[in-house]
């Protein structure tokens, strides 16, 4: 005998499947059923091992994918290195609000509203990229507090490569470069005269139009070429390391200025 019908409750919102302490075991659903929440603005849906959830946001509190390394690609899909696509996601927020797996990582997001990390904006624990992070937010900096500009850092900052900046560089407190003689061979004393030769001038800058001063790395090159740096599009001199020039130049004066007092000495004032 076969019995076709609906289990339909007297009340909307207001009967169990069991109860908190008398539970089923199972639930059993034909292939392509779906589940409606809240009169459907909220489905899961069955289809050929495929379970597909749409409608507003779905919220996980932990995400375990596997053992082995996950990537979020194409903003779209999460993927397994040894699987084919485990989640996929198709419209609205996919949030992941608690202990996400230690082995998941993001390897790239296209739309950037696809995916929330934490319901807070702020992250704990060491982070480690192994690719190129572009941050593409023009923001300036406008003090030294690690608050402002699109990259901001309130602790410090070690970097092992070269920093080339686009505007200006300030700082609240000393610039200090290594110094130590323990670093440094064949050491020999500046020829202070070539101070003589090199030139102070004052200019405009083409890119910006501001005034400014300094020498020109053309003729510092004749001078003191180990001041000059070319990094294949302009020249750079190192303007912290013209003070070696000018304290030997500041002592041979003195050298001058005592023998002259020397020769005078008993001249009449």
């Amino acid at each position: 005998m076969r019995l076709v019908c609906n289990l339909t409750p007297h009340v909307s919102d207001g009967v169990s499947l069991g109860t908190g302490s008398l539970m089923f075991s199972d639930l059993f659903l034909a292939s392509g059923s779906v589940v409606n929440f809240n009169n459907g603005d909220m489905t899961i849906t069955h289809a050929s091992n495929q379970l597909t959830i749409s409608g507003g946001k779905t919220t996980i509190n932990t995400l375990e994918l596997g053992a082995a390394d996950h990537v979020i690609e194409d903003g779209a899909n999460i993927l397994d290195e040894n699987d084919n696509n485990l989640v996929e996601i198709s419209g609205g927020a996919f949030n992941v609000s608690g202990n996400a797996a230690t082995s998941t990582k993001i390897a790239s997001i296209t739309n950037s509203n696809i995916v929330q990390l934490s319901t807070t904006t702020t992250q704990t624990g060491t982070k480690t990229f192994s690719g190129v992070i572009d941050i593409t937010n023009t923001t300036d900096s406008s003090d030294a507090t690690g608050d402002t500009g699109a990259l901001r850092c309130e602790g410090g900052a070690s970097i092992a490569k070269k920093i080339f900046a686009g505007s200006t560089i300030t700082g609240s407190a000393d610039v200090i470069a290594y110094s130590d003689e323990r670093l440094k061979e064949n050491v020999k004393t500046l020829d202070g005269k070539k101070v003589l030769e090199m030139r102070g001038v004052s200019f405009d800058r083409v890119d910006t139009g501001k005034a400014s001063s300094g020498v020109i790395a053309q003729e510092m090159e004749k001078v003191a070429p180990e001041l000059v740096i070319d990094d294949g599009n302009f020249k750079g001199v190192a303007y912290g390391n013209i003070v070696g020039y000018l304290i030997e130049a500041i002592k041979d004066q003195q050298k001058q200025i005592d023998e002259l007092k020397e020769n005078c000495c008993g001249c009449s004032k």
